[in-house]
């Protein structure tokens, strides 16, 4: 049986660069693996998890029943089996249902009798079980294991597939179904389906059964665990995420409309009243990362920002080659007639000191709020269609970041302020980037400018090219000939101004299928919400 590798979304940051030029994103992308492990951008539906523990549980269930019948090696083809039927029955009680693996392929049943046939062996629809979806978290999770030959559940693993096996009995006419089901070849009779589609569908789960309880242990992992558990610390540490983002809803008073709100929290301490955040202890150091994170996709915007206009620039002269002097008085140009540059500078900024520069933009700081010139700033870099108001809150915004580092550091803790992610030069940390700007301090923001042309966009580029290309890959963009710098492949450069993915609005769908917390119009607790809240707090302050 060829089976996907389990963990090929967790492997060496290395492997998170793909094409990104800069070689940025491993930083946030390491940052949100240690703050939701399990959870990814692709994990939306929580009974996914039910649903595959199901599938190898029922198969080991038929091998003891026959065990002459199926090999290790019939698993895959019965995981393609009741993943068809999976999809049939989801589509047709949900035929809009977003996040539906293999949908395209799907057969749906509307119109069709309850004699009719539904095909259940088709290998054309795209699976769920893989890394990009769900396989690498069902692993994380620790619902199951890979032994080379099959997948083993774990206790975990067995306990919720069990459940889900007593959501589908529970039906009426659900045993006699679900035999049919098993039982089957190609195909089963649509009648078959359609008894337990509601009770096999992705959909909530029901609040206090068998099933809802073990998925809470599985994200929440609120029992003891055992002596020198290995998984202990990662567990934890999504446990006491997950109870920060409640804690933050809660406190909230809905104010939070979605979760994408969440960032300026993280960025400025503060919800969009200016009340600021109070961080339970045992959630702190959760918190602590979250905003190490936030700084991070602050100073990538900005840097990619200069990428973007690089590449627009070298593209318009697309006829030639471009010198370092010439790119540089490009954006020295449009650094001089930058409006936002101007309005918190003042004029003739280029000659400032980067010293004298921080002054001026600290100055400006204590009379604004914090948390509205951060995202105004990195908003401008990515929407706006003025490159001189694009370039000039880029360098703002780095300055900015420098200067915030600056004021936070020695509020970090040693443990998280020394990690790799935080310090690597290779891949302008900012603590490593605040660093590089403090030796320049009594340079002019031209001379600075410059620098950040040179080594941190187009050095950048051709160091993490280089690096790829030691691994067989060929990720030049932008290469450096005789005559100067040009394009050698054209990319969307926009899609570089996205944060790297936090798993946060994956985080609260799950939960929201949890019944744990509602999405509608703002976000809040719901009354279980609240009451596993006051349950995952008493968890950690035990530890």
């Amino acid at each position: 049986m060829a089976f996907p590798t389990w963990t090929a979304l967790e492997i060496n940051s290395e492997n998170h660069q793909g094409l990104a030029p800069l070689g940025l994103e491993p930083v946030g992308l390491s940052l949100a693996r240690q703050l939701l492990p399990g959870i990814t951008n692709a994990t939306v539906h929580v009974r996914y998890f039910s649903f595959f523990s199901w599938v190898f549980w029922t198969f080991q269930q038929q091998v003891l029943k026959y065990p002459r019948r199926y090999t290790a090696n019939d698993q895959e083809h019965w995981r393609i089996k009741l993943e068809n039927v999976l999809r049939t029955a989801t589509l047709s009680r949900y035929p809009h249902l977003k996040g539906v693996i293999g949908v395209t392929e799907a057969f749906r049943m509307e119109g069709l009798r309850p004699d009719q046939r539904v095909p259940i062996d088709s290998d054309r629809p795209d699976t769920a079980f893989k890394p990009a979806s769900y396989s690498a978290s069902f692993h994380i999770l620790r619902c199951g294991d890979w032994d080379g030959e099959k997948v083993l559940l774990t206790e975990i693993g067995d306990r919720l597939g069990r459940a889900y096996d007593q959501e589908l009995l529970a039906t009426r006419g659900g045993a006699t179904a679900l035999e049919t089901i098993l039982n089957a070849g190609k195909n089963v009779p649509a009648a078959a389906i359609q008894t337990i589609a509601e009770a096999m569908a992705l959909r909530p789960v029901r609040a206090h059964s068998p099933e809802h309880e073990t998925l809470v242990e599985l994200l929440f992992r609120l029992q003891p665990h055992m002596p020198g558990d290995p998984s202990a610390g990662a567990e934890d540490r999504r446990s006491r995420c997950l109870g920060l983002l409640l804690d933050l809803v809660r406190q909230s008073d809905g104010r939070l409309k979605r979760s994408w709100d969440l960032h300026r929290v993280f960025g400025s301490d503060r919800f969009e009243d200016g009340r600021h955040v109070e961080i339970a202890p045992e959630f702190e150091a959760e918190f602590q990362i979250w905003r190490r994170y936030q700084e991070r996709q602050y100073q990538k915007v900005a840097l990619y920002g200069f990428w973007e206009e690089l590449n627009l620039f070298l593209n318009a002269t697309s006829t030639h080659a471009a010198s370092v002097g010439e790119i540089f008085r490009h954006f020295k140009l449009l650094v001089e007639n930058s409006a936002v540059l101007s309005e918190w500078l003042g004029g003739g900024s280029t000659q400032l000191t980067v010293s004298e520069a921080q002054a001026r933009l600290d100055r400006r700081l204590s009379k604004h709020s914090r948390q509205v010139l951060d995202d105004e700033l990195c908003d401008l870099v990515r929407d706006s269609d003025n490159a001189r108001e694009r370039v000039g809150a880029g360098l703002l915004l780095l300055l900015l970041m420098v200067s915030e580092w600056g004021r936070r550091a020695t509020a970090v803790p040693l443990w998280l302020r020394n990690w790799p992610q935080l310090t690597n030069h290779e891949r302008l940390a900012l603590s490593a980037f605040t660093q590089l700007t403090e030796a320049r301090l009594e340079e002019s923001l031209e001379e600075y400018l410059y620098w950040l042309i040179e080594r941190c966009i187009l050095d950048q580029a051709n160091l993490v090219a280089f690096e790829k290309l030691s691994r067989g890959d060929y990720r030049f963009f932008v290469l450096r000939g005789e005559n100067g710098y040009r394009v050698v492949k054209k990319q969307d450069t926009e899609g570089y101004l996205e944060y790297d993915q936090p798993r946060m609005h994956s985080a609260f769908l799950l939960m929201k299928d949890l019944g744990i917390v509602s999405l509608n119009g703002a976000l809040s607790l719901t009354k279980l919400g609240e009451r596993l809240l006051d349950r995952v707090r008493a968890r950690h302050k035990q530890t």
